[in-house]
């Protein structure tokens, strides 16, 4: 299981067995195996927001970059015929909202301001 915030990005590492270094590694969306990714014969597989990278001797790794909402739920990552179930949890990006004062229009008049003296108690 793996989090990471909206906009962020999250690594993943699948680990293997050593008599499955030469199989392919593959990931993929739970559910759908047409969406699944598969590396080449370097070990490695590239998109627009998914990087797999094969070590080629126990384990890959896949990052899912600039994360939506979207992108929350269960995937699998495969060697050969064996696969692990991974849980992949976007949250919310936290929104910061500026608060603007209204401006206020201060009416002048044609008087002088008065200045405090340094008896007044509210200098």
């Amino acid at each position: 299981m793996v989090s990471a915030d909206e906009g962020r990005s999250v690594t993943v590492q699948c680990l293997y067995s050593k008599n499955l270094r030469s199989s392919e590694k593959r990931w993929c969306r739970s559910g759908n195996w047409n969406s699944c990714m598969v590396t080449d014969s370097e070990g490695t597989f590239s998109s627009r927001n998914v990087f797999i990278h094969d070590d080629k001797n126990s384990m890959f790794t896949v990052t899912l970059t600039q994360l939506e909402m979207r992108d929350s739920g269960w995937y699998w990552c495969g060697a050969g015929q064996h696969h692990g179930a991974v849980h992949v949890s976007v949250t919310p990006q936290a929104t910061t909202r500026a608060t603007v004062s209204p401006v206020q229009y201060l009416k002048t008049t044609g008087r002088t301001p008065s200045v405090m003296g340094t008896n007044d108690p509210h200098r």
